[in-house]
């Protein structure tokens, strides 16, 4: 049995052009995200999680591989269904208001793929 792999290009913000690829699991709402920039890839596991908000809300975890740190890496990432309240709990978007995690989320949205 082959796994499905879907890709798509993240939105260009600043910084090199990254690429998700999503492989979905096996129960809706989950999968696994790889993004991927110029010279590195970081693999997530995706869950989706209830929410009373008007949007969607996902746990992303960083899923340690060989020659990565063991540093636990967990973001609660909420993609509003108005795209304007999208959160994410990391460095990122606490510093620029976007991050890799809700681009890759609203992707797979739009893509229908999650």
């Amino acid at each position: 049995m082959t796994a499905t792999t879907y890709t798509d290009l993240l939105p260009k913000h600043e910084g090199p052009q990254m690429t998700l690829l999503w492989n979905p699991g096996l129960i809706s709402g989950c999968g696994v995200a790889e993004i991927q920039g110029r010279r590195d890839a970081t693999t997530y596991a995706v869950v989706e999680l209830p929410t009373d908000w008007n949007g969607r809300a996902f746990r992303l975890e960083k899923v340690a591989g060989e020659g990565t740190d063991a540093t636990e890496e967990v973001y609660s990432v909420f993609c509003s269904n108005n795209g304007r309240q999208d959160r994410c709990e990391c460095r990122g978007f606490t510093r620029w208001g976007h991050c890799k995690h809700v681009d890759a989320i609203n992707t797979t949205i739009a893509n229908r793929w999650l």
